[in-house]
């Protein structure tokens, strides 16, 4: 695998553990792919993880890994990072005022001690964070029950085949992103757009957002920009949220 398609792969599986549709839904397992599809650049997963530390308060967290989305051009990521910075020195001005507020109670302060004191109020961004950065991945022990679980769940792939060839268009969109990552069956990138697409004309979000997703990173499929943005915006045309930032993405990088 190039590492674009290790990063499309491992999102894929942020996916399908967030989505719960294949198996059943893991949080912990969801944000451990989330973390390694960021880590290895994807600039989609990037904005998902530094949303995920912005709902957390996490803001170091949220504008690293907003800052390397928005330095891909991904636009979503632009403005998301204005406005955890702007949240956040928010924070750290009323967290400045209470704490000037107690000064002044206390009548233990001149003037010119409360004015140093609140100019040297720190940022939330520049304070050290006492949250590391893995801080919303849990321990390796419950990362590995969690794959035990739901190892027993994926493992009745033949149910999924005979769907998929019924026409079900979630079996395909399922048994496309197997194929696209090799689990549990043969790796098979040609056979994963097939699948996706089929699910896609059928009218199936999701399975449109990762057709679109396809055609950016090649996957199957020769790249191809205008059919990425065809899907993405079918997608959108039905309220999709994810085809918007595929939307977004995609009139980025071609600005």
């Amino acid at each position: 695998l190039s590492v674009q398609e290790h990063a499309l792969a491992q999102y894929q599986l942020y996916k399908i553990y967030n989505q719960g549709d294949i198996v059943n839904r893991d949080e912990t397992l969801a944000r451990v792919y989330l973390h390694r599809s960021s880590e290895s650049g994807y600039s989609i997963a990037q904005f998902q993880l530094g949303h995920l530390y912005q709902q957390k308060q996490l803001w170091q967290d949220a504008v690293k890994w907003l800052t390397l989305s928005a330095q891909k051009n991904y636009a979503p990521a632009k403005s998301l990072l204005v406005e955890v910075k702007l949240s956040a020195d928010k924070i750290a001005e009323e967290r400045a005022n209470s704490d000037n507020t107690e000064v002044l109670e206390s009548n233990d302060t001149d003037l010119e001690t409360l004015q140093i004191q609140s100019e040297s109020a720190p940022s939330l961004l520049s304070a050290n964070s006492n949250e590391p950065v893995l801080s919303l991945i849990s321990n390796e022990d419950q990362i590995a029950r969690s794959l035990a679980d739901n190892t027993k769940v994926m493992s009745n792939v033949e149910k999924l085949v005979i769907s998929a060839k019924q026409g079900n268009p979630i079996a395909q969109h399922n048994l496309s992103t197997l194929f696209s990552i090799g689990a549990l069956v043969p790796r098979d990138n040609r056979k994963a757009f097939m699948l996706m697409q089929e699910a896609a004309k059928q009218g199936l979000t999701q399975s449109q957002n990762s057709l679109a997703m396809m055609y950016i990173n090649g996957v199957g499929v020769e790249p191809d920009y205008q059919s990425a943005y065809f899907w993405a915006s079918t997608s959108t045309r039905q309220g999709d949220h994810e085809g918007q930032q595929i939307l977004s993405y995609l009139i980025s990088i071609a600005q």
